[in-house]
């Protein structure tokens, strides 16, 4: 239940108020800047505005998956303590309820795990009790099984399906959160929830939909708590043990923030390999023109040719194993820009085939530019990789900042090395308006309708369109798997 503030809480919120402004009605991101900017009571009230705003979705994750209110309430402090560590890192900073969902999957996933160490569970003998226990703990696993899955969509659905479904905001709330169109918001928030229903069974859908929107408000006592100890975590931790709140909250949070600071370090790693090998040109590019290295003849198999005949063939081989050691930049365009395209809902689309088993995908060229205001948008575009079917393998987000505005030109994204198919396809989503996109260059290498095109138009897991005005100027960077297994 909802209790109203104290008179010493509402006398601070008022001092707050008058000193830093009205903070409820800020953005996550402003909220952020002032609770980075200022370690005093105004980054409390800034950051006990997040609580107020995202605590009763954060809670309800959290309970869904502990299925216990208690160990909830802990979990869902530990998720903010993160957060408050973790504020500056946050790059897409108007999906911060987006962000807070992935942690709070994390921390509850973790505190779970730490709970069944701690004591196991009582049994119910009632048959009644026991069967209320089944029914919630369907429901549950239903909810766990919705979770993994909305945790697995790209940020831009999972932003939308957050604020919306989770948080129970309007499209046009949701759309000022994001700095968005409601449009945009409304198409996204269908493409996600078809996502989610493909992936998900009946059964699963039936009872995820009968959950409430999010619960009853978080009271002003635990939005003060937490902003508090937030603020303490950050500035001097050592005060949290004076009992603002429990030992094992700020052990869970430390728990989580450690396994946070490997993941980015093994990121960073594999960027810096990845760069180095650029920079000192230990590798070269070869176009896939020349197509895959040549089979062995069967002759070599099966006959005899005298010394002098392998001899002879000798630097042909060598040439051969050379080219298979090489990495391959694979291509369709002729390098020609004829045109230029951003194409609304939908993303810019290659087939490609491997020159064999276990090479990895480790970095893209696209030849384009950016459009729309000078600054550019404070969020990603992805870059994905598909099977054949275009069902999607991995996601890659960067930057809008990424391309530049003026000339179409190329630009190299690096990707973290991932395993590709035989027969795959890349796909590079903007998610294009009338103030922001990027215009992909085609050749002209036109396709009559029916033609087997390379490129088209399209996003994972939905309908595509061939694209007949040429192919586009998008270009994969294969490494081979000894290689690969060198750079690990």
């Amino acid at each position: 239940m909802t209790s109203g503030p104290s008179g010493a809480l509402l006398m601070k919120q008022l001092r707050a108020l008058c000193d830093g402004g009205v903070v409820g009605g800020l953005a996550d991101g402003a909220l952020l800047d002032r609770f980075l900017a200022r370690r005093n009571t105004s980054a409390e009230a800034a950051f006990g505005a997040l609580v107020e705003r995202h605590g009763a979705m954060v809670f309800r994750v959290c309970r869904a998956i502990l299925r216990d209110s208690h160990d909830a309430e802990d979990a869902s402090q530990a998720v903010f303590l993160v957060l408050a560590r973790r504020a500056e890192a946050i790059r897409n900073r108007d999906s911060v309820a987006s962000w807070l969902f992935g942690v709070a999957c994390r921390v509850a996933a973790r505190a779970k795990v730490d709970a069944a160490r701690r004591r196991e569970r009582e049994r119910r003998g009632a048959e009644l009790a026991a069967q209320t226990v089944s029914e919630n703990r369907g429901q549950s696993e239903a909810c766990n099984r919705l979770y993994e899955e909305l945790e697995r969509l790209p940020e831009a659905y999972r932003a939308v399906i957050v604020l919306c479904d989770l948080e129970g905001l309007t499209h046009e709330q949701a759309a000022h959160q994001l700095r968005g169109s409601v449009r945009t918001v409304q198409r996204r928030l269908e493409q996600g929830r078809q996502r989610l229903r493909r992936r998900l069974s009946p059964q699963i859908t039936s009872l995820a939909s009968g959950l409430p929107i999010a619960p009853e408000a978080i009271s002003a006592a635990c939005v003060e708590t937490t902003a508090r100890a937030a603020v303490r975590f950050v500035t001097n931790p050592g005060t949290l043990a004076a009992g603002s709140v429990p030992a094992s909250v700020v052990t869970l949070a430390e728990g989580v923030l450690k396994t946070m600071a490997l993941n980015t370090l093994k990121l960073t790693a594999i960027a810096c390999f990845s760069a180095g090998i650029v920079a000192g040109g230990l590798v070269t590019q070869v176009r896939s023109a020349a197509g895959p290295p040549p089979a062995a003849s069967p002759l070599r198999a099966e006959i005899d040719l005298g010394p002098r005949v392998v001899a002879a063939l000798a630097p042909a081989e060598k040439e051969k194993e050379k080219a298979k050691e090489t990495v391959r930049e694979l291509t369709h365009d002729d390098g020609k820009p004829a045109g230029k395209k951003s194409i609304a809902g939908s993303g810019h689309a290659v087939r490609f085939e491997a020159p064999g088993d276990g090479w990895l995908l480790t970095s893209i060229r696209l030849h384009g530019s950016r459009y729309g205001y000078p600054k550019p948008p404070n969020e990603d575009f992805t870059v994905y990789l598909c099977d054949e079917n275009f069902q999607q393998i991995a996601a890659f987000p960067f930057p809008y900042s990424t391309f530049k505005r003026g000339p179409e030109d190329w630009v190299r994204m690096a990707l973290k090395p991932t395993k590709v198919p035989a027969k795959f396809i890349v796909c590079v989503g903007f998610d294009p308006a009338a103030t922001k996109g990027v215009y992909v260059s085609h050749d002209g290498q036109k396709k009559k309708d029916g033609d087997n095109s390379s490129s088209f138009t399209g996003l994972p897991g939905d309908t595509s369109q061939p694209f007949t005005q040429g192919n586009w100027l998008i270009r994969v960077r294969l490494e081979p798997p000894k290689k690969a297994d060198a750079a690990g």
